[in-house]
């Protein structure tokens, strides 16, 4: 097997249930009215929420999402739980982004223009895959939710989120999509 991030061979070995979600339909109307709170000292209330934008990840971004996937609750919550080597990391960023790029949808989230999360979709499988990571310091507050509300997401996309990973389970399902099915791994 080798390793989603960076291409490397890896031996993964997971014991626990592991979920997978799909979209369900348009996402709810009153989505926003029941996720958002403020939080202490960030001021992320409904007009942050609603102010929630994408940018492109371009290569100026591989320190930053080196960073986030190496956080170690991330990687906890990673198929492959090691840390990533930054060269490692760099080239498979420049592989990615390299022209066409039409196999992905990569997206920087921010709000008040700090990076706050990003989402990947990978094209190139059928069915698509969803990834996504909320910077450590913004978890807790609905990002991941508002994130997979208002992402470009086809139809066929699915998640695979790890069985003990409940903060996410809980953010998919906030944001409209349904569990599919859990596999023992």
């Amino acid at each position: 097997m080798n390793c989603k991030e960076c291409g490397a061979a890896a031996e993964i070995t997971i014991r626990n249930v592991d979920v997978m979600f799909v979209p369900e339909g348009l996402r709810p109307a009153g989505l926003f009215a029941r996720m958002l709170k403020c939080w202490d000292g960030c001021g992320f209330c409904e007009a942050c929420y609603t102010a929630l934008t994408w940018r492109p990840v371009t290569l100026d971004d591989i320190k930053l999402l080196w960073t986030w996937r190496n956080e170690e609750t991330t990687r906890q919550n990673s198929w492959n739980r090691e840390p990533l080597d930054r060269q490692m990391h760099e080239a498979w960023m420049t592989r990615q982004l390299a022209p066409p790029c039409d196999h992905l949808w990569w997206k920087i989230a921010t709000v008040a223009s700090i990076p706050v999360g990003v989402v990947r979709i990978s094209l190139f499988t059928y069915p698509p895959e969803l990834h996504i990571t909320v910077a450590s310091e913004y978890r807790g507050a609905g990002i991941g939710t508002a994130m997979l509300a208002l992402a470009t997401i086809p139809s066929t996309t699915i998640a695979k989120v790890k069985g003990t990973n409940i903060p996410s389970q809980k953010a998919f399902m906030a944001a409209g999509w349904e569990e599919k099915e859990r596999v023992v791994l």
